[in-house]
């Protein structure tokens, strides 16, 4: 028996209509229950009903992962920016 958990690999179904959830930042996040991840992000916004209107910031997604999916999405997100980075130093040097 294998020292280390994989996860099951499933079929994937694209569903169209999940939302999209935009945010500025990520506020926080800590474990929760065990093994798990949460991750807290927010999104600024102009309050209108004030006038001048106020900025406030919102949260607008609790996210929970299982440590392993965590991960995963740590790298991820790690290879996703290496590339943005090379991309952009790319088109930099073409301009240049």
């Amino acid at each position: 028996m294998s020292s280390s958990f994989e996860p099951l690999t499933l079929p994937h179904y694209e569903d169209r209509d999940a939302p999209i959830v935009f945010a500025d930042a990520c506020l926080g996040g800590g474990p929760m229950m065990g093994d798990n991840i949460t991750l807290t992000f927010g999104t600024k916004f102009l309050d209108h009903s004030q006038s001048p209107p106020a900025s406030c910031s919102k949260t607008v997604l609790r996210l929970v992962l299982p440590v392993f999916s965590a991960a995963a999405t740590a790298d991820f997100i790690e290879h996703l920016l290496a590339d943005l980075r090379s991309a952009a130093a790319a088109c930099d040097s073409e301009v240049n």
